[in-house]
C-alpha cells in the first residue's frame, strides 16, 4: 500500500498495525483436509450453499486453524469470495465468521512463502 502520500508519524503508525496483524496458530496435524475445505468453500462461494461449510464447521469448531496450515496464497481469491458471499447473505450468524476469514487472509500473507 502507497502511504506516501501521507505525514511520516501516520505512515509510521499504519505500517505498526500492518505488521502487527493478529494471526491464527497452524495446527500440527489437520483435522480437515484441503479437499474438504476447498469443496465448501467452493459450494459458499459459487453457489451460495453453506452447508458444507456449517457441517465443517460444527464438525471442527477451530476449523480456521486447518484452513491456515492446508490452503497456499493463490487460494487467497476463494478466501475472499467466500467472505464476501457470506456477508452477501445478511445473516447474523454467518457474519459472526467473517473475522476469522479475515484472520485466516492475514495469516496466508503472513506465512511464509
Amino acid at each position: 500500500m502507497d502511504l506516501s502520500g501521507f505525514p511520516a508519524d501516520v505512515q509510521a503508525a499504519a505500517q505498526s498495525e500492518i505488521g502487527n496483524r493478529p494471526v491464527f496458530e497452524l495446527r500440527t496435524q489437520p483435522k480437515s483436509s484441503r479437499e474438504e475445505i476447498i469443496a465448501a468453500f467452493q459450494s459458499a462461494a459459487r453457489d451460495r450453499d453453506f452447508r458444507p461449510f456449517a457441517e465443517l464447521s460444527a464438525r471442527v469448531p477451530d476449523g480456521e486453524r486447518d484452513v491456515v496450515n492446508v490452503m497456499r496464497p493463490d487460494d487467497l481469491t476463494l478466501i475472499r469470495k467466500v467472505r464476501r458471499a457470506m456477508a452477501a447473505a445478511g445473516n447474523p450468524h454467518l457474519m459472526d465468521d467473517y473475522p476469522y476469514f479475515t484472520g485466516i487472509i492475514w495469516t496466508l500473507q503472513a506465512k511464509p512463502r
